[in-house]
C-alpha cells in the first residue's frame, strides 16, 4: 500500500497546538526539565564540595543522572504528544509520567543512538537509514510494546516514507540553530511527529488520513 506523510501538515498541527496550550506546554516541555536538570547538577556539586577526591564518581552519577532525565523526559513528551494528537485530557506532571518505562527507554535510546553512531561512521548513509527507520520507537514503547517490538513497528510505519521522514529531520535541525525559535522546536518536534506517527498508524491499518482538531 502507498503511504504518505504531509510534513506542512504535521507542523502546522503542532504549532496550532502550541498556540492553545502554550504555557502547559512550554512549562512541561521547558520549564520542569530545565528545572530537574539544575538541580541534579547543583546537588551533585554541592556533595562535590563536601569530598572533592571523588571526582570521579560524582561525574559518574551525574551523567547516570542527565541519561536518566533525557530519557524520562523523551518518553515524557511522547506520552504527552500522543495524548494531544488524540483529543486527550494532558496535564503538566505528564512530562515525568513514564518512569516505569525509564529502563527499557534508556536500553532503547542507547541502541538507537549506538546504531546510528556507528552507521554515520561507517558510511553515513546505513546511520541515516537507521534514524529514519526507528523515528518512532519512543512512541511506541510509551503504547506499551517493549524494546524490540517498538523499534520493528517504527520500521513498518516508516517504510517507503524513510526519505520524506529524513527531510523533517533537516528541516527541525536546520530550525534548531535560528536563535528564538530553537526553544520551541522540542516541542513542535514531539508534537509532529507524534501527528506523522499517529497517520502512519492509520495508514498501516488501511484507515482514512486524518487532522484530530
Amino acid at each position: 500500500m502507498k503511504k504518505s506523510l504531509n510534513m506542512q501538515d504535521a507542523i502546522s498541527f503542532a504549532v496550532r497546538e502550541l498556540k492553545k496550550k502554550f504555557v502547559l506546554l512550554v512549562i512541561s516541555f521547558g520549564a520542569i526539565p530545565f528545572f530537574l536538570t539544575t538541580l541534579a547538577i547543583v546537588v551533585i556539586s554541592v556533595l562535590y564540595r563536601f569530598n572533592p577526591n571523588a571526582i570521579n564518581y560524582f561525574s559518574g552519577i551525574l551523567l547516570f543522572l542527565m541519561l536518566g532525565l533525557y530519557v524520562l523526559y523523551g518518553l515524557g513528551s511522547a506520552y504527552m504528544s500522543l495524548r494531544f494528537v488524540d483529543n486527550k485530557q494532558v496535564r503538566m506532571r505528564d512530562i515525568l509520567s513514564q518512569y516505569s518505562l525509564l529502563i527499557p527507554g534508556i536500553i532503547s535510546y542507547m541502541i538507537y543512538w549506538l546504531m546510528v553512531s556507528a552507521g554515520l561512521i561507517l558510511l553515513v548513509i546505513p546511520g541515516l537509514i537507521i534514524a529514519t527507520r526507528w523515528f518512532f520507537f519512543p512512541y511506541a514503547l510509551v503504547e506499551g510494546r517493549g524494546i524490540s517490538r517498538s523499534l520493528s513497528y517504527s520500521a513498518t510505519l516508516t517504510d517507503k516514507v524513510k526519505f520524506n521522514i529524513l527531510g523533517y529531520l533537516l528541516v527541525i535541525a536546520f530550525a534548531s540553530m535560528i536563535p528564538v525559535v530553537n526553544f520551541f522546536v522540542p516541542i513542535i518536534a514531539s508534537l509532529s511527529s507524534a501527528w506523522m506517527y499517529r497517520n502512519l498508524e492509520r495508514q498501516h491499518n488501511s484507515l482514512a488520513i486524518v487532522d484530530i482538531e
